[in-house]
């Protein structure tokens, strides 16, 4: 992406809202200007959204998948508890609406 972010003024944004979020859709950055002056930016949230760290992982890599209760007997870990209870996760789209 460029530098110079494109642009589009308070009336465009009344007129032609959904071709303006479309192009903030498809990742370009907007600029809402009034009498030429800059008012607002509109962003792509995949830009202001970050990825959630994988505990599930970490907690694998640091215990593995069976934990011993110290007297021989095998019980679940916090990481299969986790993975058992949560379900499915919801998609990137689906959590920013």
């Amino acid at each position: 992406m460029s530098n110079m972010a494109r642009t589009a003024t308070v009336r465009e944004m009344q007129h032609h809202l959904a071709s303006v979020l479309a192009r903030v859709e498809g990742g370009e950055e907007i600029v809402v200007t009034r009498r030429g002056k800059a008012i607002a930016r509109l962003v792509p949230t995949a830009a202001l959204v970050s990825e959630w760290p994988d505990f599930v992982a970490r907690a694998r890599e640091t215990w593995g998948t069976r934990q011993s209760d110290g007297e021989g007997s095998l019980t679940l870990s916090a990481s299969l508890i986790v993975d058992r209870d949560r379900g499915p996760r919801p998609s990137r789209s689906s959590r920013a609406r």
